[in-house]
């Protein structure tokens, strides 16, 4: 019989697969592949003025002490994000750029 680890499930998007934005770990960088159809249209439209469109690559500078929010760099400037708008921004961690 095989033993199962209990406990819970930790998501882990596979190579590939768009993952958000909130998801990148410190230190890591992305290519943003597009946002989210669920984003309201007037955030959507915010953060594509902002330079979030897709295929910008995306890097997870820093975050608040309390984990909110999040310092972002992208087309040659840091940009501030609270992680309920970076939730609406779908990254490709896989993407070769990232070094990995």
């Amino acid at each position: 019989m095989t033993a199962v680890a209990k406990g819970p499930a930790i998501p882990v998007a596979a190579p590939g697969v768009p993952s958000t934005l909130a998801d990148l770990p410190r230190g890591e960088s992305a290519r943003i592949v597009g946002l989210s159809a669920t984003a309201p249209e007037m955030v959507c439209r915010r953060l594509r003025d902002l330079g979030f469109r897709s295929e910008v690559e995306i890097e997870n500078v820093r975050c608040a002490p309390l984990g909110d929010p999040v310092v972002f760099r992208l087309c040659g400037y840091e940009m501030c994000l609270r992680r309920a708008e970076a939730r609406h921004v779908l990254v490709d961690e896989s993407w070769a750029g990232n070094g990995r």
